[in-house]
């Protein structure tokens, strides 16, 4: 008898350290996933970081590859139309940078109240006028239509991340759970074989 529950306490925890091992798997599984998604981000700001090094050059007429100037000349662009934006922005605040000290003032004042430099009035340059206005239509047309498009990417990829999710937990849950059946399964007949050998 004793010999019985020796043998049965070792089959124990044998099983046990099989579903304990298929459960590290799966967690181990987990980090390494987490760390793959770790350094795809850290590309992404270094690739980021490149884009940024490239456009410095441009803006100081460094030379650049043909594509990247073309890339590089569609951010001018929209930079010279954020500053119109913001332009505009401030004289519906009614108020200006200071082009020396860059505090914001009334934009009636003929001298700044912070540092005393005479204030110039501020024109739109031609070529920053001529691309707000063709760019005020498209512009707004493209944003429109980008953030539809980013919409319906952000939810199918939040679909996709959801049942790779969903279905990678219900195939680790089956797997254990099989181990788990499969050893409760082995500790029954091994009692009912002990039993019987008891009885004979």
């Amino acid at each position: 008898m004793k010999e019985f529950f020796e043998d049965l306490g070792k089959f124990i925890t044998e099983t046990a350290g099989n579903v304990g091992k298929k459960t590290e798997e799966v967690m181990e599984v987990q980090k390494l996933k987490s760390q793959i998604r770790s350094l795809e981000r850290s590309n992404q700001g270094d690739l980021t970081d490149l884009g940024k090094i490239i456009y410095e050059r441009f803006r100081k007429e460094e030379a650049v590859d043909g594509e990247l100037e073309v890339i590089c000349e569609e951010i001018r662009k929209r930079r010279m139309i954020i500053a119109a934006f913001e332009k505009k922005l401030a004289d519906m605040k009614g108020v200006k940078e200071c082009e020396n000290c860059q505090e914001l003032i009334e934009k009636d004042m003929k001298f700044c109240p912070h540092c005393g430099a005479e204030v110039k009035k501020e024109e739109m340059p031609q070529e920053c006028e001529d691309i707000f206005a063709e760019s005020d239509v498209s512009e707004r047309a493209k944003m429109e239509e980008t953030t539809e498009e980013v919409i319906e990417d952000i939810m199918e990829k939040a679909a996709d991340v959801t049942k790779v999710s969903v279905e990678h937990v219900k195939d680790a849950a089956s797997e254990i759970a099989e181990d788990v059946r499969e050893s409760v399964h082995e500790v029954k007949e091994h009692i009912k074989e002990s039993v019987e050998d008891i009885r004979e």
